[in-house]
C-alpha cells in the first residue's frame, strides 16, 4: 500500500503558532539562567531552558561532541499531471497532483546518491541523467507515459548516520564524558556519567528519507526528556538514537 501526506499542512498542523525567528546561530553559551542562543541578526542573545539543535547536516557544529552526518543528494522530477488521484510506488513514487504555482504536476522521486559537498558543492544543480533515470523507473511501472523535453524539479541533501537510524536525544559533552568514565566497564547511554550531559541540549537529526515518519515521536521522546515525563518510546529505541552512540562505541574500543 501506499499513501501521502500534505506536507505544508502537515507542517503547518505541527507549528501552530510557534515563533520563528530566522537568522544564523554563530554560538550557544551556558548562563545562569540557562543557555544563551547567538544569533548574527539579533542584538541580544535569547535565553532559553532547553535548545534542539535539529539543523540536519549542521547540528554538531556548535557542541564539543562529534558524529558522523552523510550528505545523500536527492532529486525530484515534476511532470505535467496525468490524472492520477492515488499514490503510486514502484521502486521510485509518484504523487497525486498538487498545485505549483497555478499548475497541476505530479512530484516523481527521488535518487539516492552518496554525495561530498567539498569536492562537490553544487547539489542544489538539476541533472538530467537523474531525471532520466527516474522517468525509466516511471516506464516500467507505466510504458505509455510521454513527457516535454524540458523537466523542472528540486534536489536536496538528506543528512543520514552510518547506522542509518536518527540521532535523537540529550547532547554529551564528549571531554566530560572520556573524563568521567573511571569505573564503568562498558559505557552506554543509560550510565553516562551526569558530568557529561549537557543539561538542557537536545539533538534531531539524522533523519534521512524518512523525516515525517520519526521527527513527530522522536519530538515527543525530546519533550519528554524535558519535562520529565515517560518516554513514548522504549529503552532499546533510546540508546538506538542516542547522539552519543558512535562515541561510546569508540569509546569501547
Amino acid at each position: 500500500k501506499a499513501g501521502s501526506i500534505n506536507t505544508k499542512k502537515f507542517l503547518k498542523a505541527l507549528i501552530q503558532d510557534t515563533e520563528i525567528v530566522m537568522g544564523d546561530v554563530q554560538k550557544v553559551e551556558k548562563k545562569i539562567d540557562g543557555w544563551a542562543l547567538f544569533i548574527k541578526s539579533q542584538k541580544k542573545p535569547f535565553i532559553y531552558d532547553n535548545i534542539v539543535f535539529a539543523n540536519a547536516l549542521e547540528s554538531f557544529e556548535n557542541i564539543s561532541l562529534s558524529c558522523p552526518l552523510i550528505p545523500n543528494r536527492g532529486q525530484i522530477t515534476y511532470i505535467p499531471s496525468i490524472h492520477k488521484t492515488i499514490t503510486s510506488s514502484f521502486g521510485g513514487y509518484l504523487t497525486p497532483p498538487i498545485n505549483l504555482n497555478g499548475e497541476y504536476i505530479q512530484t516523481l522521486g527521488a535518487t539516492y546518491d552518496k554525495w561530498n559537498i567539498k569536492t562537490h558543492p553544487n547539489w542544489a544543480k538539476l541533472r538530467k541523467n537523474d531525471h532520466h533515470l527516474l522517468l525509466e523507473k516511471l516506464r516500467v511501472y507505466d510504458k505509455e507515459m510521454s513527457f516535454p523535453k524540458n523537466l523542472k524539479g528540486r534536489a536536496s541533501l538528506r543528512a543520514t548516520s552510518l547506522d542509518h537510524m536518527p540521532i535523537a536525544g540529550q547532547i554529551i559533552n564528549l571531554n566530560e564524558l572520556k573524563k568521567n568514565l573511571k569505573g564503568i566497564y562498558k559505557p552506554t547511554p543509560s550510565n553516562i556519567p551526569n558530568r557529561a550531559i549537557e543539561n538542557g541540549l537536545f539533538m534531531l537529526t539524522g533523519l534521512g528519507s524518512r523525516g515525517f515518519q520519526t521527527a513527530p515521536i522522536l519530538s515527543e521522546f525530546i519533550a519528554s526528556l524535558m519535562d520529565g515525563t515517560p518516554f513514548p518510546i522504549d529503552t532499546e529505541i533510546v540508546n538506538a538514537v542516542h547522539p552519543a552512540r558512535f562515541a561510546l562505541k569508540s569509546l569501547r574500543n
